[in-house]
């Protein structure tokens, strides 16, 4: 489930495409392994694609 709260939550509505990122907070020992991946999906939310090279 995706759930929204704040002003997010005024302007969305059941049926709307939203982007969703995370953020987090590395050191340089973790950075060096670190992938980044993004997942693009469908109108039903069915995976379309994986991507990890960025």
């Amino acid at each position: 489930d995706i759930c929204l709260n704040g002003a997010a939550a005024r302007k969305v509505h059941k049926g709307d495409k939203i982007i969703i990122v995370a953020y987090a907070t590395y050191n340089d020992a973790e950075l060096e392994n670190y992938k980044p991946t993004v997942v693009l999906v469908d109108d039903e939310n069915g995976i379309t694609d994986v991507i990890e090279k960025i």
